[in-house]
Protein backbone atom coordinates (compact mmCIF):
# COMPACT_ATOMS: atom_id res chain seq x y z
CA UNK A 1 0.00 0.00 0.00
CA UNK A 2 1.41 3.17 -0.97
CA UNK A 3 1.18 6.23 0.95
CA UNK A 4 -0.92 9.24 -0.89
CA UNK A 5 0.73 12.31 -1.27
CA UNK A 6 -1.52 15.14 -0.04
CA UNK A 7 -4.37 12.65 1.15
CA UNK A 8 -4.14 12.41 4.81
CA UNK A 9 -3.82 8.42 5.66
CA UNK A 10 -4.89 6.69 8.47
CA UNK A 11 -3.45 3.58 9.95
CA UNK A 12 -4.93 1.01 13.21
CA UNK A 13 -2.97 -0.83 14.80
CA UNK A 14 -4.89 -3.73 16.49
CA UNK A 15 -2.78 -5.90 19.04
CA UNK A 16 -4.20 -9.16 21.12
CA UNK A 17 -3.22 -9.87 23.97
CA UNK A 18 -1.94 -13.85 24.38
CA UNK A 19 -5.60 -14.93 25.72
CA UNK A 20 -7.77 -13.03 22.81
CA UNK A 21 -4.77 -14.74 20.46
CA UNK A 22 -6.41 -18.29 20.89
CA UNK A 23 -9.84 -17.40 19.94
CA UNK A 24 -10.98 -17.82 16.71
CA UNK A 25 -13.27 -15.73 14.89
CA UNK A 26 -12.72 -12.52 16.80
CA UNK A 27 -14.07 -9.70 14.37
CA UNK A 28 -14.14 -5.93 14.36
CA UNK A 29 -16.33 -4.08 12.26
CA UNK A 30 -15.32 0.14 10.96
CA UNK A 31 -17.99 2.07 10.20
CA UNK A 32 -16.04 5.58 8.34
CA UNK A 33 -18.24 7.91 7.22
CA UNK A 34 -18.34 12.34 6.96
CA UNK A 35 -18.42 13.04 10.86
CA UNK A 36 -18.28 9.78 13.30
CA UNK A 37 -15.84 6.92 13.12
CA UNK A 38 -17.64 3.32 14.91
CA UNK A 39 -15.90 0.68 15.93
CA UNK A 40 -18.32 -2.18 16.83
CA UNK A 41 -16.98 -5.46 18.10
CA UNK A 42 -19.14 -8.29 15.88
CA UNK A 43 -17.22 -11.28 18.43
CA UNK A 44 -15.06 -11.10 21.43
CA UNK A 45 -13.56 -10.48 23.47
CA UNK A 46 -11.10 -8.35 21.67
CA UNK A 47 -8.27 -6.47 22.97
CA UNK A 48 -8.48 -2.76 21.94
CA UNK A 49 -6.07 -0.97 24.45
CA UNK A 50 -3.40 -0.70 21.62
CA UNK A 51 -5.18 0.79 19.09
CA UNK A 52 -4.06 3.70 17.22
CA UNK A 53 -4.96 6.14 14.19
CA UNK A 54 -2.10 7.55 12.63
CA UNK A 55 -2.31 10.69 10.30
CA UNK A 56 0.12 12.00 7.54
CA UNK A 57 -0.22 15.10 6.12
CA UNK A 58 0.97 16.35 2.76
CA UNK A 59 4.18 17.95 4.48
CA UNK A 60 5.02 14.20 5.93
CA UNK A 61 4.21 15.28 9.66
CA UNK A 62 2.83 12.10 11.59
CA UNK A 63 -0.14 12.28 13.86
CA UNK A 64 -0.54 9.29 16.29
CA UNK A 65 -3.44 9.11 18.92
CA UNK A 66 -3.87 5.67 20.31
CA UNK A 67 -6.99 4.87 22.29
CA UNK A 68 -4.75 3.17 24.91
CA UNK A 69 -3.14 5.84 26.26
CA UNK A 70 -4.42 9.10 28.48
CA UNK A 71 -5.43 11.42 25.46
CA UNK A 72 -8.78 12.53 26.29
CA UNK A 73 -10.62 12.92 22.58
CA UNK A 74 -10.21 9.24 21.25
CA UNK A 75 -9.60 6.79 24.31
CA UNK A 76 -10.99 3.18 25.09
CA UNK A 77 -10.91 2.89 28.96
CA UNK A 78 -10.81 -0.81 30.21
CA UNK A 79 -8.93 -2.34 27.26
CA UNK A 80 -11.36 -5.27 26.51
CA UNK A 81 -14.53 -4.93 24.39
CA UNK A 82 -17.19 -8.25 24.24
CA UNK A 83 -19.67 -9.20 21.60
CA UNK A 84 -21.99 -6.08 20.91
CA UNK A 85 -19.75 -2.93 21.81
CA UNK A 86 -19.81 0.18 19.88
CA UNK A 87 -17.35 2.86 20.35
CA UNK A 88 -18.79 5.89 18.41
CA UNK A 89 -16.77 8.64 17.74
CA UNK A 90 -18.61 11.74 16.64
CA UNK A 91 -18.06 15.32 15.90
CA UNK A 92 -18.84 17.50 18.18
CA UNK A 93 -22.29 18.88 17.35
CA UNK A 94 -22.74 15.99 14.52
CA UNK A 95 -25.71 14.34 14.15
CA UNK A 96 -25.19 11.02 12.53
CA UNK A 97 -27.56 7.75 12.75
CA UNK A 98 -26.19 4.67 14.38
CA UNK A 99 -24.90 2.04 12.29
CA UNK A 100 -27.32 -0.73 12.69
CA UNK A 101 -25.07 -3.13 14.44
CA UNK A 102 -25.25 -0.96 17.31
CA UNK A 103 -28.88 -2.08 18.18
CA UNK A 104 -28.08 -2.15 21.83
CA UNK A 105 -28.17 1.53 23.41
CA UNK A 106 -26.31 0.11 26.64
CA UNK A 107 -23.90 -1.35 24.96
CA UNK A 108 -22.93 2.04 22.93
CA UNK A 109 -19.84 4.19 24.07
CA UNK A 110 -20.46 7.57 22.57
CA UNK A 111 -17.72 10.41 22.51
CA UNK A 112 -17.43 13.92 20.53
CA UNK A 113 -14.22 15.14 19.03
CA UNK A 114 -14.23 18.27 19.13
CA UNK A 115 -10.78 18.96 17.71
CA UNK A 116 -10.39 19.20 14.07
CA UNK A 117 -6.84 17.52 14.07
CA UNK A 118 -7.55 14.24 15.15
CA UNK A 119 -10.36 13.25 13.43
CA UNK A 120 -11.14 11.49 9.92
CA UNK A 121 -12.96 13.95 7.75
CA UNK A 122 -10.56 16.40 5.35
CA UNK A 123 -12.40 20.04 6.46
CA UNK A 124 -10.09 21.47 3.67
CA UNK A 125 -11.18 19.58 0.71
CA UNK A 126 -14.56 18.56 2.28
CA UNK A 127 -13.73 15.19 1.57
CA UNK A 128 -13.51 11.86 3.54
CA UNK A 129 -9.73 11.20 3.78
CA UNK A 130 -8.17 7.61 2.37
CA UNK A 131 -8.62 5.36 5.50
CA UNK A 132 -6.09 2.35 5.16
CA UNK A 133 -6.06 -0.84 8.05
CA UNK A 134 -2.18 -1.84 9.31
CA UNK A 135 -1.09 -4.37 11.15
CA UNK A 136 2.39 -4.01 12.81
CA UNK A 137 3.48 -1.71 9.99
CA UNK A 138 2.02 -4.13 7.77
CA UNK A 139 -0.66 -3.28 5.53
CA UNK A 140 -3.60 -5.78 5.98
CA UNK A 141 -6.45 -5.13 3.67
CA UNK A 142 -5.57 -2.31 1.26
CA UNK A 143 -7.12 0.73 0.38
CA UNK A 144 -10.71 0.36 1.93
CA UNK A 145 -12.17 3.89 1.96
CA UNK A 146 -11.51 6.56 -1.01
CA UNK A 147 -12.34 10.00 -0.58
CA UNK A 148 -15.70 9.58 -2.80
CA UNK A 149 -17.06 6.64 -0.52
CA UNK A 150 -16.56 8.20 2.99
CA UNK A 151 -19.31 5.33 4.30
CA UNK A 152 -17.05 2.63 4.19
CA UNK A 153 -17.96 -0.97 6.65
CA UNK A 154 -15.64 -3.31 7.01
CA UNK A 155 -14.57 -6.59 8.61
CA UNK A 156 -11.52 -8.09 10.06
CA UNK A 157 -10.94 -11.49 11.55
CA UNK A 158 -7.85 -11.58 13.98
CA UNK A 159 -5.18 -12.89 12.18
CA UNK A 160 -2.76 -14.54 15.05
CA UNK A 161 0.41 -15.09 13.17
CA UNK A 162 1.02 -11.30 12.87
CA UNK A 163 4.71 -10.15 13.31
CA UNK A 164 6.16 -6.97 14.12
CA UNK A 165 7.48 -5.15 10.93
CA UNK A 166 11.19 -4.19 11.25
CA UNK A 167 10.47 -0.50 11.03
CA UNK A 168 8.05 -0.37 13.64
CA UNK A 169 9.11 -0.80 17.19
CA UNK A 170 6.83 -3.60 18.92
CA UNK A 171 4.25 -2.61 21.70
CA UNK A 172 3.91 -5.04 24.15
CA UNK A 173 0.13 -5.41 25.07
CA UNK A 174 -0.67 -5.56 28.90
CA UNK A 175 -1.20 -8.13 30.78
CA UNK A 176 -4.74 -9.52 30.02
CA UNK A 177 -7.38 -9.33 33.25
CA UNK A 178 -8.38 -12.79 34.55
CA UNK A 179 -11.22 -15.01 32.97
CA UNK A 180 -13.92 -13.98 33.06
CA UNK A 181 -13.86 -10.48 31.20
CA UNK A 182 -16.38 -8.32 32.06
CA UNK A 183 -18.34 -7.27 29.17
CA UNK A 184 -17.67 -3.32 28.87
CA UNK A 185 -15.42 -0.89 29.82
CA UNK A 186 -17.61 0.60 32.40
CA UNK A 187 -18.95 -3.09 33.75
CA UNK A 188 -15.10 -3.83 34.26
CA UNK A 189 -14.64 -0.36 36.10
CA UNK A 190 -17.27 -1.14 38.44
CA UNK A 191 -16.35 -4.98 38.83
CA UNK A 192 -13.09 -3.80 40.18
CA UNK A 193 -14.30 -1.03 42.47
CA UNK A 194 -16.47 -4.35 43.90
CA UNK A 195 -13.59 -5.84 44.82
CA UNK A 196 -11.44 -3.41 45.96
CA UNK A 197 -10.55 -4.02 49.90
CA UNK A 198 -9.98 -1.10 51.60
CA UNK A 199 -8.11 -2.26 54.36
CA UNK A 200 -5.53 -2.69 52.01
CA UNK A 201 -4.98 0.91 51.53
CA UNK A 202 -4.80 3.24 48.86
CA UNK A 203 -1.91 1.59 47.11
CA UNK A 204 -3.67 -1.72 45.88
CA UNK A 205 -6.08 0.91 44.06
CA UNK A 206 -5.34 1.39 40.23
CA UNK A 207 -7.20 4.36 38.88
CA UNK A 208 -9.67 4.28 36.56
CA UNK A 209 -10.48 6.71 34.00
CA UNK A 210 -13.39 7.32 31.73
CA UNK A 211 -14.28 10.70 29.40
CA UNK A 212 -18.39 11.32 29.65
CA UNK A 213 -19.06 14.34 27.13
CA UNK A 214 -15.61 14.95 27.00
CA UNK A 215 -14.97 15.77 30.77
CA UNK A 216 -12.44 13.05 32.08
CA UNK A 217 -13.56 11.70 35.60
CA UNK A 218 -12.17 9.14 37.74
CA UNK A 219 -13.67 6.24 39.63
CA UNK A 220 -13.75 6.38 43.59
CA UNK A 221 -14.27 2.75 45.38
CA UNK A 222 -16.40 2.33 47.99
CA UNK A 223 -14.12 1.95 51.56
CA UNK A 224 -13.82 4.18 54.52
CA UNK A 225 -11.43 6.66 56.09
CA UNK A 226 -11.00 9.18 58.77
CA UNK A 227 -12.32 12.45 58.21
CA UNK A 228 -10.99 15.77 59.78
CA UNK A 229 -8.00 15.92 61.98
CA UNK A 230 -7.27 16.23 65.59
CA UNK A 231 -4.16 18.15 64.90
CA UNK A 232 -5.60 20.35 62.66
CA UNK A 233 -8.17 23.44 63.57
CA UNK A 234 -10.94 23.53 65.84
CA UNK A 235 -13.58 23.09 62.77
CA UNK A 236 -11.55 20.03 61.48
CA UNK A 237 -12.05 17.93 64.96
CA UNK A 238 -13.34 15.66 65.78
CA UNK A 239 -11.49 13.14 63.26
CA UNK A 240 -14.01 10.74 62.41
CA UNK A 241 -15.24 7.78 60.53
CA UNK A 242 -16.99 7.83 57.04
CA UNK A 243 -17.65 5.11 54.99
CA UNK A 244 -19.36 4.71 51.28
CA UNK A 245 -20.79 1.60 50.25
CA UNK A 246 -21.18 2.60 46.12
CA UNK A 247 -18.14 4.06 44.02
CA UNK A 248 -18.39 7.43 42.26
CA UNK A 249 -17.21 9.74 40.04
CA UNK A 250 -15.17 12.32 40.37
CA UNK A 251 -14.02 14.80 37.62
CA UNK A 252 -10.03 14.33 37.38
CA UNK A 253 -8.88 18.01 36.94
CA UNK A 254 -10.92 21.49 37.93
CA UNK A 255 -14.06 22.79 35.62
CA UNK A 256 -12.21 24.70 33.48
CA UNK A 257 -13.02 28.06 31.25
CA UNK A 258 -13.83 25.84 28.13
CA UNK A 259 -15.89 23.31 30.16
CA UNK A 260 -17.89 25.73 31.47
CA UNK A 261 -18.22 27.75 28.29
CA UNK A 262 -20.69 24.24 26.35
CA UNK A 263 -23.11 25.21 29.68
CA UNK A 264 -23.18 29.04 28.90
CA UNK A 265 -23.37 28.57 25.52
CA UNK A 266 -26.28 26.10 25.97
CA UNK A 267 -27.88 28.63 28.28
CA UNK A 268 -28.28 27.01 31.26
CA UNK A 269 -25.76 28.47 32.62
CA UNK A 270 -24.60 31.91 33.27
CA UNK A 271 -21.20 33.54 32.23
CA UNK A 272 -18.54 34.11 35.20
CA UNK A 273 -19.03 37.30 37.34
CA UNK A 274 -15.44 38.82 35.67
CA UNK A 275 -14.42 37.26 32.55
CA UNK A 276 -11.42 38.33 31.73
CA UNK A 277 -10.06 34.66 31.89
CA UNK A 278 -12.95 33.44 30.49
CA UNK A 279 -13.13 35.26 27.75
CA UNK A 280 -9.03 34.48 27.14
CA UNK A 281 -8.48 31.56 24.78
CA UNK A 282 -4.77 31.68 26.63
CA UNK A 283 -6.96 30.48 29.87
CA UNK A 284 -9.21 27.90 28.14
CA UNK A 285 -7.70 25.11 30.13
CA UNK A 286 -7.37 27.05 33.75
CA UNK A 287 -10.20 26.24 36.34
CA UNK A 288 -13.25 28.80 35.63
CA UNK A 289 -13.48 31.50 38.57
CA UNK A 290 -15.78 34.22 39.76
CA UNK A 291 -18.28 31.53 39.79
CA UNK A 292 -20.03 31.31 42.76
CA UNK A 293 -21.54 28.35 44.31
CA UNK A 294 -25.42 28.50 42.93
CA UNK A 295 -23.38 28.94 39.33
CA UNK A 296 -21.34 25.78 40.21
CA UNK A 297 -23.96 24.08 40.98
CA UNK A 298 -25.83 24.79 38.04
CA UNK A 299 -23.12 23.32 36.04
CA UNK A 300 -22.95 20.41 37.73
CA UNK A 301 -26.56 19.74 37.10
CA UNK A 302 -26.72 20.28 33.89
CA UNK A 303 -23.81 17.41 33.73
CA UNK A 304 -26.21 15.42 35.44
CA UNK A 305 -23.94 15.39 38.66
CA UNK A 306 -24.02 17.64 41.43
CA UNK A 307 -20.69 18.98 43.38
CA UNK A 308 -19.25 16.85 45.43
CA UNK A 309 -20.16 16.89 49.11
CA UNK A 310 -17.82 17.47 51.89
CA UNK A 311 -16.64 13.74 52.66
CA UNK A 312 -16.66 12.75 48.94
CA UNK A 313 -14.42 15.55 48.45
CA UNK A 314 -11.99 14.78 51.19
CA UNK A 315 -12.33 10.61 50.65
CA UNK A 316 -11.30 11.53 46.87
CA UNK A 317 -8.29 13.15 47.86
CA UNK A 318 -6.94 11.20 51.15
CA UNK A 319 -8.45 7.73 51.05
CA UNK A 320 -8.66 5.11 53.26
CA UNK A 321 -4.89 5.79 54.21
CA UNK A 322 -6.09 9.49 55.75
CA UNK A 323 -3.33 10.99 54.16
CA UNK A 324 -2.27 14.34 54.74
CA UNK A 325 -1.86 15.35 51.29
CA UNK A 326 -3.09 13.81 48.05
CA UNK A 327 0.02 12.37 47.67
CA UNK A 328 1.25 11.20 50.73
CA UNK A 329 2.28 12.69 54.44
CA UNK A 330 5.49 15.07 53.35
CA UNK A 331 4.79 18.29 52.12
CA UNK A 332 6.57 18.49 48.36
CA UNK A 333 6.02 21.92 46.98
CA UNK A 334 6.45 20.97 43.44
CA UNK A 335 2.95 19.02 43.87
CA UNK A 336 1.26 22.20 44.44
CA UNK A 337 0.38 25.79 43.11
CA UNK A 338 0.01 27.31 46.56
CA UNK A 339 1.43 30.91 47.51
CA UNK A 340 5.05 30.52 47.31
CA UNK A 341 5.31 29.32 44.05
CA UNK A 342 2.40 30.58 42.15
CA UNK A 343 3.73 33.62 40.87
CA UNK A 344 0.54 35.39 41.85
CA UNK A 345 -1.91 33.47 39.26
CA UNK A 346 -3.64 30.00 39.26
CA UNK A 347 -2.35 27.68 36.50
CA UNK A 348 -3.54 25.35 34.44
CA UNK A 349 -5.33 22.64 35.38
CA UNK A 350 -3.18 19.43 35.58
CA UNK A 351 -0.04 21.19 35.58
CA UNK A 352 1.54 19.50 38.97
CA UNK A 353 1.52 15.63 37.95
CA UNK A 354 3.21 14.66 41.01
CA UNK A 355 0.19 15.77 43.33
CA UNK A 356 -1.98 12.85 42.19
CA UNK A 357 -4.35 11.56 44.76
CA UNK A 358 -4.74 7.84 44.87
CA UNK A 359 -7.89 8.01 42.57
CA UNK A 360 -5.68 9.91 39.79
CA UNK A 361 -7.68 13.20 40.82
CA UNK A 362 -5.12 16.65 40.18
CA UNK A 363 -5.11 19.61 41.99
CA UNK A 364 -7.09 18.50 44.55
CA UNK A 365 -4.21 20.36 46.53
CA UNK A 366 -3.89 24.16 45.93
CA UNK A 367 -4.67 26.23 42.21
CA UNK A 368 -7.98 27.18 43.22
CA UNK A 369 -10.37 26.45 46.08
CA UNK A 370 -13.18 23.96 45.06
CA UNK A 371 -16.69 24.78 45.99
CA UNK A 372 -18.48 21.47 47.36
CA UNK A 373 -21.94 21.39 48.11
CA UNK A 374 -22.22 21.05 51.98
CA UNK A 375 -23.12 23.65 54.41
CA UNK A 376 -20.68 24.87 56.80
CA UNK A 377 -21.05 23.14 59.90
CA UNK A 378 -19.20 21.40 62.88
CA UNK A 379 -18.08 18.03 62.61
CA UNK A 380 -18.64 15.50 62.68
CA UNK A 381 -20.37 15.11 59.69
CA UNK A 382 -23.99 13.95 59.38
CA UNK A 383 -25.46 14.40 56.21
CA UNK A 384 -29.12 14.22 57.84
CA UNK A 385 -28.64 17.05 59.95
CA UNK A 386 -29.56 19.33 56.57
CA UNK A 387 -25.96 20.34 55.93
CA UNK A 388 -26.85 18.64 52.38
CA UNK A 389 -29.98 20.85 51.89
CA UNK A 390 -29.33 22.51 48.66
CA UNK A 391 -31.60 25.14 49.33
CA UNK A 392 -30.51 26.65 51.94
CA UNK A 393 -29.37 30.29 51.35
CA UNK A 394 -28.45 31.51 54.95
CA UNK A 395 -25.84 29.99 55.67
CA UNK A 396 -22.15 29.50 54.37
CA UNK A 397 -21.31 26.32 52.19
CA UNK A 398 -17.67 25.06 52.13
CA UNK A 399 -14.44 25.69 50.32
CA UNK A 400 -11.83 22.54 50.15
CA UNK A 401 -8.32 22.82 48.97
CA UNK A 402 -6.67 25.96 49.43
CA UNK A 403 -5.46 28.15 46.35
CA UNK A 404 -2.50 29.70 44.83
CA UNK A 405 -2.89 32.55 47.12
CA UNK A 406 -3.23 30.57 50.30
CA UNK A 407 -0.14 29.01 51.97
CA UNK A 408 0.82 25.19 52.50
CA UNK A 409 -1.54 24.62 55.83
CA UNK A 410 -4.84 24.82 53.47
CA UNK A 411 -2.86 22.58 51.05
CA UNK A 412 -3.89 20.02 53.41
CA UNK A 413 -6.87 17.47 53.09
CA UNK A 414 -8.10 17.80 56.15
CA UNK A 415 -8.51 21.38 55.58
CA UNK A 416 -11.60 23.34 55.74
CA UNK A 417 -12.46 26.92 54.01
CA UNK A 418 -16.11 28.81 53.92
CA UNK A 419 -17.52 31.61 52.00
CA UNK A 420 -21.15 32.99 51.45
CA UNK A 421 -22.76 30.98 48.56
CA UNK A 422 -23.12 34.11 46.51
CA UNK A 423 -19.57 35.63 46.58
CA UNK A 424 -17.43 35.31 43.47
CA UNK A 425 -13.65 35.54 43.60
CA UNK A 426 -11.04 35.07 41.24
CA UNK A 427 -9.32 31.64 43.59
CA UNK A 428 -12.67 29.74 43.58
CA UNK A 429 -13.81 27.39 41.42
CA UNK A 430 -14.92 23.82 41.72
CA UNK A 431 -15.41 20.29 39.83
CA UNK A 432 -18.06 17.92 39.73
CA UNK A 433 -19.00 14.20 41.01
CA UNK A 434 -21.60 11.67 39.07
CA UNK A 435 -23.12 8.85 40.84
CA UNK A 436 -22.81 5.25 39.58
CA UNK A 437 -26.18 3.45 38.29
CA UNK A 438 -27.80 1.21 41.09
CA UNK A 439 -27.59 -2.43 38.81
Amino acid sequence: MKWLLKLFVFSLFLWIAASSLAQSGTTLQLFVERDSLTLYVASGPLWLGDLEFRTLNSQGVVQSVRLGDGFDVLKITGGYADTGTCFVYTLSGATPPLPDACSQPNRVFRRDVTRADVFWYDFVTNRARTVSVFGSGVSLMGELCSPDLPNCPLSWNVIPSLTPSPTEIPIIPPTPPPSPTPTDPLQAAYAQAAAYDYRQGNAVWLPIYQTFDDVEMVLVPPGCFDMGSEDGNDDEKPAHQQCFDRPFWIDKYEVTNAQYKRCVEAGECKPPGDRKYYDDPAYADHPVVYVNWYYAKKYAEWRGGALPTEREWEYAARGPDDLEYPWGNEFIADNVVYSRNSNGKMAAVGSRPGGAAWVGALDLSGNVWEWVSSAYKNYPYQPDDRREDLDGTDISRVLRGGSWNYDVHYARCASRGRDDPSIRYGNRGFRVVVGVPVS
